[in-house]
């Protein structure tokens, strides 16, 4: 019997400090263009990024297939229900404002814009590379006219700063590389959250979160 005894409080106390372990810091952001709504995190104070994205046409697809369950929502509203986290900050913009991006993420970079954006990866990378810049530049303004709720300007400044201040371990991911339309909603719903929870649980491996 107390041996019995024992084992249980050696499990319980095992459980208790599970529990007590220390847990990553997430600082997430949704977003959306006219090709993509997207999801960015930020772990552990920037450590490490996270950037998925999904085609606007299969998100299309998952809010009119809500709508026919008698639950409508915007695009961010999709978006945050997809990935399944609480966001921190949202931004959102049309292709007029994405292009005035990629324009001077191309100037940054030392290179003519030719009208054409480039991919999600390309564009992530930019970012990142050139935060401190796009942090002091007038182009501030350009970032900040994507805020949407939650966000300004100043929230915008902030994050890459935090970026200038660190080489993040980056991960983006193109999810129209294997999702497709069409997609049952329950079903979509589901395998998003599970994977972004083992994509973050990657990100927090690699940098070793203790």
């Amino acid at each position: 019997m107390r041996r019995i005894v024992t084992i249980l409080l050696l499990l319980y106390l095992s459980m208790v400090a599970i529990s007590c372990a220390k847990q990553p810091s997430y600082d997430v952001w949704y977003g959306y263009s006219d090709r993509y709504g997207f999801m960015v995190v930020s772990v552990e104070k920037g450590k490490a990024v996270v950037v998925a994205a999904i085609p606007q046409p299969i998100l299309g697809d998952y809010r009119r297939a809500l709508a026919a369950q008698g639950i409508e929502s915007d695009n961010l509203g999709a978006i945050q229900s997809l990935f399944g986290l609480e966001a921190n900050h949202y931004l959102r913009g049309d292709a007029q404002q994405w292009s005035t991006v990629a324009e001077q993420l191309m100037l940054a970079e030392g290179l003519p814009y030719q009208g054409v954006r480039p991919s999600v990866d390309a564009i992530a990378r930019l970012l990142v590379k050139h935060a401190g810049h796009l942090s002091k530049n007038s182009t501030i303004g350009t970032l900040g006219s994507l805020g949407g709720p939650k966000t300004d300007s100043n929230d915008i400044v902030s994050a890459l700063k935090l970026l200038e201040k660190r080489v993040p371990l980056l991960r983006v991911y193109d999810m129209g590389r294997f999702l497709s339309k069409g997609t049952e909603t329950g079903h979509l719903q589901w395998w998003i959250g599970k994977w972004t929870d083992q994509v973050l649980r990657e990100a927090v491996l690699e940098i070793g979160v203790n």
